[in-house]
């Protein structure tokens, strides 16, 4: 199917920060969890929402509400690599991608697709003919499920919509409170407004103007995968012992990983994977072999018989970044001419021909680009 044949699906993984925190440690999924940033609380549980605990609340207001919930950074989520992850899941569905932030996704796909995929991340998914209606949808769905709203009838959607429900997309509650002070109490009844009478009201006017109109069709950009290293391993004797298999494994890999860092390493025993997130991206097979092993054994024990294949995957590839600046070091140490002929030299040296000069040679011409010429450089 083509993508004009496709609906508009968006993904949103509601309280997103939380959502990361427990797929990086599975032991939070049973607990209450509070995300902070500067010492206030950014994200949390519904649990603790219905305890009174706010965004924007302190750290230490939060705990005396809720003194037994675990506390995390919102500094130690791998953002990228969480997003990452998703998004090659859902590509698996559909090449027609976009991230729109943290946690919210829109792609051209089909009913069923978005709802395994809505069950298999607990997320809440919408489906329109439109990107503002489906994002909507999103809003008003239940954790796990899609809700679908049929072409013509965005309007009767938007009818039955409180504009309550956008304090889920972050309108702020004095925004909120305003238009219930001006009699608007659901999101069809915005229509009667234009885009310049919100926006003079309201700081998320425009957000309101697009939400509240079902006009947007823009196109979703094909999705390109990041770049992973993979190593198979298929079984051709009952698997004794699994370290070998992996060391060999990430033997084949290291040094295909040239001057790149791993961010994350996935190992697959048949169909289950377990994922390691580094702290901090490396190349030293010394981290990467903890982070592999314990990924190793993790999928291993969650199978319920031995594989019949190991896969060992590294991802969240970073190369260094440029240095381009270290050929002017000589320059640098003396800023006389004879050190800066120096620095020249060794760069016409590596880049022979290909390092060129500004010749002033009429100052008498009419036209700016006539007055003067490159030339190739011969520091003398």
């Amino acid at each position: 199917m083509s993508a004009a044949e496709l609906a508009f699906g968006v993904l949103w993984l509601a309280d997103f920060p939380v959502w990361a925190w427990r797929r990086l440690e599975p032991a939070l999924a049973e607990r209450e969890l509070l995300v902070v940033a500067a010492g206030q609380v950014v994200s949390l549980t519904p649990a603790l929402r219905q305890a009174g605990i706010r965004v924007g609340f302190s750290r230490e207001r939060a705990l005396a509400l809720a003194p037994r919930a675990e506390v995390r950074l919102a500094a130690g989520i791998p953002q990228g690599l969480i997003e990452e992850e998703v998004l090659q899941a859902c590509n698996r569905y559909t090449p027609w991608l976009e991230s729109q932030g943290a946690g919210l996704l829109v792609a051209r796909l089909a009913a069923h697709e978005l709802d395994e995929l809505a069950a298999c991340f607990g997320a809440r998914a919408g489906l329109a003919s439109d990107r503002s209606t489906a994002y909507l949808a999103a809003l008003a769905a239940r954790p796990g499920r899609l809700l679908q709203v049929s072409a013509g009838h965005e309007h009767l959607f938007r009818q039955a919509l409180p504009l309550a429900l956008l304090g889920r997309a972050e309108l702020s509650p004095d925004s909120l409170q305003k238009l219930s002070w001006l009699g608007f109490s659901t999101v069809a009844s915005l229509l009667g407004l234009t885009r310049a009478q919100l926006q003079a009201r309201l700081p998320e006017g425009e957000q309101l103007y697009w939400l509240s109109r079902w006009e947007d069709r823009r196109p979703v950009p094909l999705y390109s995968p990041p770049l992973e290293l993979e190593s198979r391993w298929a079984r051709e004797e009952e698997l004794d012992e699994l370290e070998p298999v992996l060391r060999h494994l990430l033997g084949e890999l290291l040094p295909r990983l040239g001057t790149r860092r791993v961010s994350r390493v996935t190992v697959e025993a048949g169909s289950v994977a377990a994922r390691r997130y580094l702290q901090s991206p490396t190349a030293r097979s010394g981290p990467l072999w903890n982070a592999v092993s314990r990924a190793g054994h993790e999928a291993l024990a969650a199978c319920r018989e031995r594989p019949d294949e190991l896969a060992l995957r590294l991802g969240g590839l970073l190369s260094p970044p440029a240095r381009q600046e270290l050929l002017f070091a000589p320059a640098r140490r003396s800023l006389r001419p004879e050190g800066l002929q120096k620095a020249l030299r060794r760069l016409e040296a590596r880049l022979p021909g290909r390092l060129l000069k500004v010749r002033y040679h009429n100052p008498e011409a009419y036209l700016p680009e006539e007055a003067w010429t490159l030339e190739r450089l011969h520091p003398s």
